[in-house]
């Protein structure tokens, strides 16, 4: 999902991935990462964990925070 929304490779380092490093993770990217996470794993993410996900570290923790597997 981050490759495909970021132009980035799969094999690419997703760990240690963060907004400011993305120059293509801009404030209309990041409701189109929301909107795919929410289709994704059938969920509605909460306002706070929207404005907290800013990496894909916090991704994780924040869907860690739903009845799904990551």
């Amino acid at each position: 999902m981050f490759a495909r929304l970021f132009h980035m490779p799969s094999d690419a380092d997703f760990e240690s991935l963060v907004h400011r490093g993305v120059g293509a993770w801009d404030s209309l990217r990041h409701m189109h990462l929301m909107t795919q996470i929410e289709k994704e794993f059938d969920l509605m993410l909460t306002l706070e964990h929207v404005s907290e996900i800013r990496s894909f570290e916090s991704a994780l923790r924040a869907l860690r925070m739903y009845p799904v597997q990551p």
